[in-house]
Order: structure tokens, then C-alpha cells, then sequence
């Protein structure tokens, strides 16, 4: 996988995060009624895509003399 194709899965699990927190019912936050499943998921989906970009840009660097 490259790295624009990381980027764009980051990007879209951060807007469908942004969705499901303006879906989200704040009269009645139970869990039966909102999907905090889908923002946890969606959270530590993006962080680990952050966290491959990081990674592959590290080791693409040229070792320090």
C-alpha cells in the first residue's frame, strides 16, 4: 500500500466520524440508541493509518552518517 491510498482511508474514517457525531442522538446517549461503536472503530482506524504513514516515511529516510 502507498501512502496516498493511506491517506485517503484516514481522511474518509475521519469524515465518517464527523457523521456519526452530528447523527449522534445527545437527547439520550445510551448505547442502544447511538453507534459508539462505529466513532471508536472509525477513531482507531485513522490513528493506525497515521500511524503506517509515519512509520514508512521513517524508513524511507536515508540513515544518518
Amino acid at each position: 500500500m502507498n501512502n496516498k491510498f493511506r491517506l485517503i482511508v484516514a481522511l474518509v474514517a475521519l469524515s465518517l466520524i464527523i457523521i456519526h457525531l452530528i447523527t449522534l442522538d445527545y437527547s439520550d446517549l445510551s448505547w442502544n440508541n447511538n453507534s459508539y461503536l462505529g466513532i471508536i472503530s472509525m477513531a482507531l482506524l485513522t490513528f493506525v493509518m497515521i500511524y503506517e504513514i509515519r512509520k514508512v516515511n521513517k524508513e524511507e529516510l536515508p540513515p544518518k552518517k
